[in-house]
């Protein structure tokens, strides 16, 4: 796994990376891929595929939901774009990609323990 800014909307992770990075050139290759998330009394591990959005419309609310999240970037070349990102981004676009969970694992960090999976 590799760090990437996600944000969850309408049921679905996004994310956005640059096309010349290795983690998108990996899910253009193989869109199967695993997101970590540490939420309160739980380490989740979900895995699924990830699929490139390309709708201007959607991009377009997607860019809104970044924007809550203090990153406000703009819909531009098929992707985000902004005068700044993450030093290992790359120069934009950034393109955004949905992550479609199909299994879901939980370990409990607290007491009294246990582990359990979801398969969507």
């Amino acid at each position: 796994m590799t760090a990437v800014g996600a944000f969850w909307h309408s049921g679905r992770y996004y994310f956005c990376g640059s096309p010349r990075s290795r983690k998108i050139r990996n899910i253009e290759h193989d869109p199967r891929c695993a997101i970590g998330v540490a939420i309160h009394g739980y380490d989740l591990a979900l895995e699924g595929r990830a699929a490139r959005v390309t709708g201007d419309a959607l991009l377009q609310r997607l860019a809104a939901v970044f924007a809550e999240g203090g990153w406000a970037p703009t819909v531009a070349d098929g992707g985000f774009t902004h005068e700044y990102s993450a030093p290992s981004a790359g120069a934009p676009p950034w393109y955004v990609y949905e992550f479609m969970p199909e299994d879901a694992y939980a370990v409990a960090t607290k007491e009294p323990g246990g582990a359990t999976r979801w398969t969507f």
